[in-house]
């Protein structure tokens, strides 16, 4: 889950002075990469729902519609907690370890139905090539018997 640095990133950016409109922007950042990851969590079978649920509270604290106003000092406190936090989820191993027993028998089946297409579309540009000579034969016919 890599892509959590890109928030954890915005949320230190928040602890510099910027004008209100970035800090909406970094609202934005944070809580639908949190979101997604959370969503992620919940769905896969592998992380704990611990994870899913720290994201969760960034959600709410970052959320944009509904945002929370708190002072500066406590913003910037905010920040690099959660800053924090993202970084080290995003060190957690991501939810693709739950295909890691499929993976092998994933490859397989796709090399099977990739050499069943292949079979497929030469027989049919056999079919193809056969329409078009037909056809160029009779369009030639065609064309010495107007004459």
């Amino acid at each position: 889950m890599k892509y959590l640095l890109i928030p954890a990133g915005a949320a230190l950016i928040a602890i510099l002075p910027l004008p209100i409109d970035a800090y909406h922007l970094i609202r934005w950042i944070v809580a639908g990469f949190c979101a997604f990851g959370a969503y992620e969590i919940f769905q896969s079978k592998t992380a704990t729902n611990a994870h899913g649920m720290i994201l969760a509270v960034i959600v709410v604290v970052f959320n944009p519609l509904q945002p929370m106003y708190f002072s500066r000092e406590v913003w910037i406190v905010v920040d690099v907690i959660a800053a924090g936090l993202l970084i080290f989820l995003s060190n957690k191993p991501s939810t693709i370890n739950k295909y890691d027993g499929k993976v092998e028998e994933f490859r397989t089946i796709a090399i099977e139905k990739a050499k069943r297409l292949e079979k497929s579309g030469d027989g049919f540009a056999r079919q193809m090539l056969k329409v078009t000579i037909f056809t160029l034969i009779f369009i030639g016919i065609f064309a010495f018997a107007i004459r």
